[in-house]
């Protein structure tokens, strides 16, 4: 019998980052006003423009195509993935602050390549949320962009970033208060991203095969194994 493994299988690629803060600020909604600030303490805990980020950043490679899709680019490809909210995200600690992304919105994640939509740049990015919070909205987002062109040959999902093929790379992190509409948010430039080793993904024909060599092994065990009562004559 021939079993059918079906197609490589999927990983999650996962990476490590530090970043240092560029800037920081909060906004009032009641009087419209954005001020700069050195340190905060709006989400309950400081955090200053001298901290370090520092944070992971994963994402499955099976993800599906978007059901929304921006207009395609007059030149260059641009596709939007919805990764799966289970293996994929982004999480920081920054001064006394820290962000997980959650399940109750799925990750999503950008590519460009040379599209006219970024200049002709080759764009990749990730804007995740944390889980659901009545008090406090958390967001969070990477983004890499590469002005040459050269750094994707494809809009599919990369298998591997290196930050010295892009010229832009910063995290973001914003805190929204549902009391008010109150907001504080920094913008921090990458300094090392870092690949840690991916966690393969079986794919579905594998996880199907392996039933059935599972299904095959009881039924031989059943056959094998004597009754209660049973006499087994050996020759």
């Amino acid at each position: 019998m021939m079993l059918v493994t079906g197609a490589a299988s999927a990983t999650v690629e996962r990476y490590a980052f530090t970043a240092s803060i560029t800037t920081l600020w909060e906004y009032d909604k009641a009087s419209d006003v954005i001020t700069n600030v050195n340190t905060s303490t709006f989400a309950g805990a400081a955090i200053s423009m001298t901290n370090v980020v520092r944070g992971t950043i994963a994402f499955n490679t099976d993800a599906l195509l978007s059901s929304y899709q921006p207009d395609p680019p007059t030149s260059g490809t641009y596709k939007l993935y919805q990764l799966d909210s289970a293996r994929s995200g982004i999480t920081f600690t920054v001064g006394g602050l820290s962000f997980v992304s959650g399940s109750t919105l799925a990750p999503i994640a950008q590519v460009a390549d040379n599209a006219s939509t970024f200049g002709g740049w080759d764009t990749f990015s990730i804007d995740a949320y944390k889980q659901h919070d009545p008090v406090m909205f958390q967001s969070s987002d990477i983004m890499l962009f590469d002005k040459t062109g050269t750094a994707f040959g494809s809009a599919a999902l990369p298998s591997r970033l290196d930050l010295s093929s892009f010229h832009y790379a910063v995290v973001d992190g914003g805190w929204l208060r549902q009391a008010d509409g109150n907001q504080m948010h920094f913008t921090a430039a990458i300094t090392s991203l870092q690949a840690l080793a991916p966690v393969p993904e079986p794919s579905s024909g594998f996880l199907l095969a392996a039933g059935l060599l599972g299904l095959v092994a009881a039924t031989v065990r059943r056959r094998s194994t004597p009754t209660v009562g049973e006499h087994r004559i050996i020759a």
